[in-house]
């Protein structure tokens, strides 16, 4: 075993990656799949309707877990008579921010890139009920309409994908209770040929082996299990003609390959092989290039992907008024009250996303990729997200961080039903009153 920093333990060595055919040998409800709609939507705001549902498909894959979000759209099933059944926040990915540091020869001042046009794909669960797939505003304006009529055919996932965990403990948790108990990060390539599938898997491992240099995931490796797919299908990834360090890829293709394969994922990493340096980091997204400075970007777009980190160099210039702490980031005059005991009155330094703001340490990965470390403010962001996924809320049905009258509703929808899905807490195949016992328990909870 390989101790860093004294903390945890990682193998030293490569641990064996399993096939999906594999996994069950170690659990047998290793792999929770769900009978779900894979919704196709397409943003474009230079023609009028400038979102709508493209195409809907019937998939099982393993549903995954979502942040709550800030979002002005949801997607919402209806039954026959447009009562309400489910409702999912939907946020549209064209905003690129999370950029990797300037190198010395990189001198563009341009900081962010908006798509005026996206595509990307969404999952919600089928449910028995439902009619129409609508998509609202938030103030429940109709905006498109798909009738799931049609939506009959069953596409199987093709289970092209392998699995691995990196320490005794994460091993025996996982057996204990799958993927769930768990946060998945699952790997995916573009840009790799046929016969390069060991340079791809190299790449993994690299890219695995440095991100526990960094806390709190050297110490947490008992709750992460990585998941890795090989393709040679186009994701469309490219370096921006505006920001030259900027990767941005196709939302719908990385998800489609993801879901298709039906590989779990809670945060997804596009490793893009190509020789310039370069990455980016979106909700639930990090895009790293494969070369020397690769594993280093990837764990700073981890950063912001996962961790919703700021970057702590400046890049924009900004008169606005002060706001408090800024998740990573403090904007007033310091020090700041709830940092109070995390951080050295010292320690503060302007200049943090924003020429004003300030952040709390003179270094870190999140400002210099030389710094192998995250501060303390954003190893406890860090953790706060990690105990979401590992502490989850099995009735949190809409995936909005809390369990309440809105999923209680939803599942009523299912009560009485013959069927696997996310409903059936107990995994015995019916959605009953034993599963609404552990529903209430966590609504309580909450």
């Amino acid at each position: 075993m390989l101790v860093f920093a004294g903390v945890g333990e990682v193998y030293a060595e490569t641990p064996r990656w399993y096939s999906y055919e594999d996994l069950p040998t170690l659990n047998s409800q290793s792999l929770s799949q769900e009978e779900t709609y894979e919704v196709h939507i397409t943003y474009d705001k230079t023609i009028p309707g400038t979102i709508r549902i493209k195409s809907v498909t019937r998939r099982h894959v393993a549903y995954p877990r979502k942040r709550r979000e800030t979002s002005n759209y949801f997607l919402r099933l209806v039954d026959s008579e447009n009562q309400s059944l489910f409702q999912y926040a939907i946020t549209i990915p064209n905003r690129y921010s999370g950029i990797p540091p300037l190198t010395q020869d990189q001198k563009e001042s341009v900081s962010e890139v908006v798509l005026d046009a996206v595509d990307w794909v969404e999952l919600i669960p089928v449910l028995p009920d439902a009619r129409l797939l609508n998509l609202i505003t938030q103030d429940g304006q109709l905006i498109d309409s798909y009738d799931l009529a049609g939506v009959i055919e069953l596409t199987e996932s093709t289970r092209a994908f392998q699995s691995s965990v990196w320490s005794d403990q994460a091993l025996s948790r996982y057996m204990r209770g799958g993927v769930q108990q768990l946060l998945n990060i699952t790997f995916i390539g573009d840009n790799y040929a046929v016969g390069q599938e060991q340079l791809f898997q190299q790449d993994v491992d690299r890219f695995i082996q440095h991100l526990f240099v960094y806390e709190p995931f050297n110490s947490r490796s008992a709750e992460l299990i990585f998941h890795r797919i090989f393709t040679t299908s186009d994701l469309g990834c490219y370096h921006s003609p505006t920001i030259q360090r900027l990767i941005v890829c196709n939302y719908e293709s990385v998800l489609s390959e993801i879901t298709a394969s039906g590989a779990p994922y809670d945060e997804m990493v596009v490793l893009f092989n190509d020789s310039e340096y370069g990455g980016s980091g979106s909700p639930g997204l990090a895009v790293s290039y494969n070369g020397i400075s690769g594993p280093q970007v990837f764990v700073h777009e981890f950063g912001h992907s996962f961790g919703r980190l700021h970057d702590e160099y400046v890049l924009y210039f900004d008169p606005t008024a002060d706001l408090g702490v800024q998740r990573n980031c403090f904007s007033g005059t310091p020090p700041a009250v709830e940092w109070n005991g995390i951080v050295a009155p010292s320690d503060y330094r302007v200049g943090c996303r924003y020429d004003h703001w300030y952040r709390s340490s003179p270094e870190s990965i999140m400002l210099t990729l030389s710094a192998q470390y995250f501060n303390p403010v954003s190893i406890q962001l860090l953790n706060e997200e990690i105990d979401y996924y590992t502490h989850f809320q099995t009735a949190d049905f809409n995936r909005d961080g809390v369990v309440d009258i809105i999923d209680m509703l939803t599942w009523m929808n299912s009560f009485g039903s013959h069927y696997f899905s996310l409903f059936d807490i107990n995994d015995d195949s019916w959605v009953n009153a034993i599963d609404y016992s552990d529903i209430y328990s966590q609504f309580t909870a909450g």
